[in-house]
């Protein structure tokens, strides 16, 4: 772990050799805790107030090569922005879900809520700037972290500079550039006109019609900086929509339509790496 220099004689203290480290407290004390008194942090939910400790140790048991906890605190952070999108999807709808139990009088039945903040969540841009420091590369641990962080900018076009300030010029610039690319992807998905079943063409064809002017289009113009979570409660929402008077879609043709969004986002989510420039 401590590498004398040549020819330098290490000071002594109280008969042990006395080494001078540039650390702070805090990050030394993270790693003596780990090492002498078994921290172990597999069981360690992050948070914002946890991501302290396993940032410092994160940090410091890579710059002395440490290994044991650096799996564990990995395994942390994509448990919070998981690269699969089944789990992503289990993330964000408990999340919602928490969310609109306690607050049910404010959304109508129907309602499409793609993701909440959360304010005990560690912002993602801290989470990007410790992995960099940390020499971590692979695009599937970060396309996650830059999806969730392109959800944080509200406006079009930007996001708030000290949410992104611990981040490199060159990652505000792949953020930037992702956010665009998403956002034309998801304004492209919305003006696609909604097929079903041929043969249903003539009463489907116009029941999907006005399902997406009434119900879609709206929601998705509000819905830019999360068209993943969107397309997912469309999906669904066009299910729920088959066979309802006055006028209704089919069960065949919701279905068809469902597919067809759901393929398309699952390919979205798939390209996240390129839509960032990551790989």
């Amino acid at each position: 772990m401590f590498t004398p220099v040549d020819g330098v004689k290490p000071d002594m203290l109280r008969g042990c050799r006395h080494y001078s480290v540039d650390d702070s407290r805090e990050d030394m004390e993270a790693l003596l805790e780990m090492i002498y008194n078994g921290l172990r942090v597999e069981s360690v939910t992050l948070t914002a107030e946890t991501f302290p400790v396993l940032s410092s140790l994160l940090h410091m048991c890579t710059k002395y090569e440490v290994e044991r906890p650096r799996p564990e605190i990995v395994a942390r952070i994509q448990a919070c922005w998981p690269d699969n999108l089944a789990q992503h999807d289990a993330v964000n709808d408990a999340r919602v879900r928490k969310y609109m139990d306690a607050h049910a009088n404010q959304y109508p039945q129907g309602t499409i809520l793609p993701y909440v903040d959360d304010d005990t969540d560690v912002h993602p841009a801290a989470i990007i700037a410790l992995l960099r420091q940390c020499g971590y590369t692979e695009p599937k641990l970060f396309a996650p972290l830059f999806y969730a962080l392109s959800r944080c900018a509200k406006g079009f076009g930007g996001v708030a500079g000290s949410n992104i300030s611990p981040l490199s010029h060159t990652d505000v610039e792949r953020l930037l550039v992702g956010i665009e690319r998403l956002r034309a992807d998801h304004l492209k998905k919305t003006v696609v006109v909604l097929t079903g079943e041929p043969a249903h063409a003539n009463y489907c064809g116009a029941a999907l019609a006005t399902f997406s002017s009434t119900r879609l289009s709206l929601a998705a113009a509000q819905a830019l900086s999360s068209p993943v979570e969107f397309w997912g409660g469309a999906a669904k929402l066009i299910m729920q929509a088959a066979g309802q008077p006055p006028a209704a879609p089919c069960a065949v043709c919701c279905t068809l339509v469902a597919n067809s969004i759901l393929e398309g986002r699952n390919a979205l989510w798939a390209r996240m790496p390129e839509v960032f420039d990551l790989s």
